[in-house]
């Protein structure tokens, strides 16, 4: 479980009302304190959802949630870990809490949708049976993504999904490199 030193809790949630989020009634208890966001990036093929899938079978009792990215219309990296989540025999308590975007990048085309994908994954988690808070939500980012880019999402104060922002903090930016093909890959940019 390679991500799970990056799901700690940091801080306490700013003053969160319960009719932040709206369609779900959030009480005090499930919003003890801020979510951690891990964002995952790296180059195509670098591996980003075979550690994803990874953490999500060994996640040791944790319940993450995940937002996948794929700029193919087709969310292949998601199918991949509803997979996972299947060969590991979920139970109804452990179900996979997973919000897609495909057809596009989130920090490009479709970069206004990264907050409104958190608040629809904290919705459905209010809305499920069980009562446990997120341990950490999982962003994998698609290969083209620059996270800085959605960094900054988590920055705004000013945004209109603040309420979303009560409830979770960007705690670890996680960028995988293909270690193979990285030295041949760097060289060619110093051209």
């Amino acid at each position: 479980a390679w991500l799970l030193p990056f799901m700690n809790r940091r801080s306490p949630p700013t003053a969160v009302a319960t009719a932040a989020l709206p369609c779900a009634t959030i009480s005090a208890a499930v919003i003890a304190a801020k979510v951690p966001v891990v964002l995952v990036s790296g180059f195509l093929g670098a591996g980003k959802t075979t550690l994803v899938a990874h953490t999500l079978a060994n996640r040791q009792g944790r319940l993450l949630g995940f937002v996948v990215n794929d700029v193919a219309a087709v969310n292949i990296d998601a199918s991949l870990l509803v997979d996972a989540s299947a060969a590991e025999g979920e139970d109804d308590r452990d179900e996979l809490h997973m919000v897609t975007l495909e057809d596009g990048c989130i920090c490009c085309e479709r970069s206004g949708e990264l907050l409104p994908c958190v608040e629809k994954l904290l919705l459905s988690k209010a809305q499920s049976a069980d009562p446990r808070p997120f341990d950490a939500i999982i962003i994998e980012c698609t290969g083209l993504a620059e996270p800085n880019r959605l960094r900054t999402a988590f920055e705004n104060p000013l945004s209109p999904f603040a309420h979303v922002l009560d409830q979770v903090e960007l705690t670890s930016v996680v960028t995988v490199v293909d270690a193979a093909a990285f030295q041949a890959h760097y060289e060619s940019l110093a051209r």
